[in-house]
């Protein structure tokens, strides 16, 4: 499927070829991604800009496309509030996550959902469920 942008619907719902260039993380450089209908599947690659003429750019990542300033700026965001979290588990042990979230002063649930999701899934904490007065709570650790 292929969804690069919108307008023109008649000619890019019939187009042959959709070729995209998006800014690669180094100055001059895009990288070229294609969906063809008739032919095999395009891989991704970075192209350089030399005077005249675009070359390819062996051995960089496609993968690494320039950021915007919110992409940077969210990262950042991300990473102090894993800190955060890491730091009440550490100072306090085992938390719920309401409690978690007062120590660590991470805000909204869903943001302390997210970010406990990415912890678990590197590694570093572990959750588990837990009946306390009545209500079914998750509480996390660090792991060992």
């Amino acid at each position: 499927m292929t969804d690069v942008g919108s307008g023109a619907g008649s000619i890019s719902r019939a187009a042959d070829t959709h070729l995209v260039l998006r800014e690669d993380e180094q100055d001059d450089h895009v990288v070229l991604e294609a969906v063809v209908r008739s032919f095999d599947r395009v891989n991704p690659l970075v192209l350089r800009w030399d005077f005249p003429a675009w070359t390819v750019a062996n051995g960089l990542d496609p993968t690494k496309l320039k950021r915007t300033q919110q992409q940077i700026a969210l990262d950042q965001r991300t990473m102090e509030g894993k800190a955060a979290i890491v730091a009440a588990l550490t100072e306090h042990g085992e938390l719920s996550g309401n409690k978690l979230r007062q120590y660590a002063d991470i805000g909204s649930k869903g943001r302390a959902d997210r970010l406990t999701g990415i912890l678990e899934k590197e590694g570093v904490i572990t959750s588990r469920q837990e009946t306390i007065k009545g209500n079914d709570t998750t509480l996390y650790t660090l792991s060992e």
